[in-house]
């Protein structure tokens, strides 16, 4: 939820600062469109990478895809000419898609959590509980709910609320605020926030049963038969108790690193919009380097930064990820060898194929 969204007051910096930031702009469109599409079309393409978490991480993908086409090209604009020159219409529309990407990536992290509770605490009944039409609802579910938030930011609920497109492309509506914030803010983070500490919690345990080598009938962690065929169905391969633990908590880790990171590049933003909205006079009473600082790197910079990110933390850390990148690149690339021994046990043959099956 960017500043233009938000009652923040717009800061102006010099031309330097204000062209290089549109160069790091630009830089992140390309990161983040590279990234992001590789995590759609990888989930696509390859059958082993076709389950229901990763189909949350496409609903993230395509957020954060949505978020630098539609929203960060009007901050570029505006940058560049230092003015809003593009009507209130262009404003409205900027306005919306902001609210609604931004929204979408923090209800679909809230949604991941959810599912990662589920791998761990409940996986003797997961597949049966977060089938494939169920995770289809849950994610018309997340647009739904940001798309009907987002509306609402197409006009002014408070008596003096209003729009400001003539200089800078703001809404200040101070009901508004407060309803989106407690909606699409506050409650989601709650969500995540606890909903991420149990998950620590089942994920510490686990560990030491695996470490200890004692993971015959773990807690939440026994896989039934029915679940075992149906995982062994997805994965082309079976799965005993243990490696579906290892498997689940090295996702469960990787995605910890994603919630993380969003709150590195987020939380700032969030707190700094309810020190404005509640507590205007601190913000404004700090010297004015003070807030051209904060507001270049928490407004301007992190929540921009964060959406092309995540591809990237999937690749580092994922192993399945990791292997279609790699199979990918040497399609592109095939001078490079790009295979290591940790990957040898994915067998880039049958990624291979898997690609060729669909027409890569």
């Amino acid at each position: 939820m960017a500043d233009n969204a938000t009652t923040i007051a717009p800061i102006t910096y010099s031309r330097f600062w204000e062209r290089f930031h549109s160069g790091f702009l630009i830089l992140v469109i390309i990161a983040a469109l590279f990234g992001n599409g590789f995590v759609c079309m990888a989930v696509y393409k390859v059958r082993r990478l076709q389950k229901v978490s990763n189909y949350f991480l496409v609903s993230l993908a395509v957020s954060d895809i949505l978020v630098v086409l539609l929203a960060i090209p009007f901050r570029i604009y505006f940058e560049l000419n230092t003015e809003w020159q593009l009507g209130e219409h262009a404003c409205r529309f900027w306005i919306f898609m902001d609210l609604l990407c931004s929204t979408a990536s923090i209800v679909n992290l809230s949604i991941i959590s959810v599912d990662r509770y589920l791998a761990l605490s409940q996986s003797l009944r997961y597949l049966t509980i977060l089938t494939v039409s169920r995770c289809r609802i849950l994610i018309a579910a997340v647009w739904g709910f940001s798309f009907t938030l987002a509306a609402f930011s197409l006009h002014t609920w408070s008596s003096d609320g209003k729009f400001i497109y003539t200089q800078f492309c703001q809404n200040i509506d101070k009901l508004y605020y407060i309803v989106s914030t407690i909606l699409g803010i506050i409650i989601p983070l709650i969500i995540l926030i606890v909903l991420y500490c149990l998950v620590f919690k089942i994920a510490l345990e686990q560990r030491v049963k695996i470490m200890n080598n004692n993971y015959n009938t773990p807690r939440g962690c026994e896989v039934g038969e029915q679940a075992e065929r149906l995982r062994s169905r997805q994965s082309r391969a079976p799965t005993s108790p243990r490696r579906f633990a290892i498997r689940e908590l090295k996702a469960t880790k990787t995605l910890m690193i994603v919630v993380g990171a969003f709150l590195v590049c987020w939380l700032p933003l969030f707190v700094l919009m309810i020190m404005q909205q509640f507590v205007p006079q601190y913000i404004n009473s700090l010297p004015r380097k003070t807030q051209e600082i904060l507001g270049l790197l928490f407004l301007y910079t992190l929540p921009q930064f964060n959406s092309c990110l995540n591809p990237y933390i999937y690749t580092f850390h994922n192993s399945e990820f990791r292997a279609v990148f790699k199979v990918t690149f040497r399609k592109l690339l095939p001078f490079l060898k790009l295979q290591s021994k940790n990957d040898k046990h994915l067998d880039p043959l049958a990624i291979d194929s898997e690609f060729a099956s669909t027409g890569f």
